[in-house]
């Protein structure tokens, strides 16, 4: 038999808050590189709460996964891909879009109570960088 050690509750988790929120969209990977079906993407808030450790995840071979990530590009990006058209999702590694967030409770799959999640409900638009203003032309963030 397989063990395995618990070391207690985690300490320090905080879940990503509901309501509209603007996040930070990084770490985007499209699988696989080239005609894409499954895109995942890391996103915080300027709390540093959010999606990092488990990336929202956009199946494009199911209606669902492909009208989520359809209605992100649209709203939050201002993208149409109606008609066909192909997209580099690198486009969006470093950017930030305003989401509205909700709670969702399920049933734990071992039947003792429920779970809740933090889900991303809908793309309301586009955002606004957290802090600082973008750095002028040819200045870079690292430097002092």
């Amino acid at each position: 038999m397989a063990n395995v050690q618990g070391r207690g509750k985690p300490v320090g988790f905080k879940m990503i808050p509901e309501g509209n929120q603007t996040v930070h969209v990084f770490n985007v990977k499209g699988i696989p590189r080239e005609n894409v079906s499954v895109v995942t993407m890391s996103m915080l808030n300027e709390d540093g709460l959010g999606w990092d450790k488990f990336p929202q995840k956009y199946d494009l071979t199911s209606e669902g996964g492909y009208a989520a990530f359809y209605y992100l590009l649209l709203n939050g990006y201002g993208i149409n891909l109606e008609d066909g058209d192909s997209f580099n999702i690198d486009a969006l590694e470093d950017t930030y879009v305003e989401v509205e967030v909700i709670h969702k409770e399920v049933p734990a799959k071992d039947g003792n109570g429920t779970k809740t999640f933090a889900n991303i409900k809908s793309t309301v638009g586009p955002g606004e960088a957290f802090g600082a203003e973008a750095p002028a032309e040819g200045e870079n963030w690292d430097e002092e």
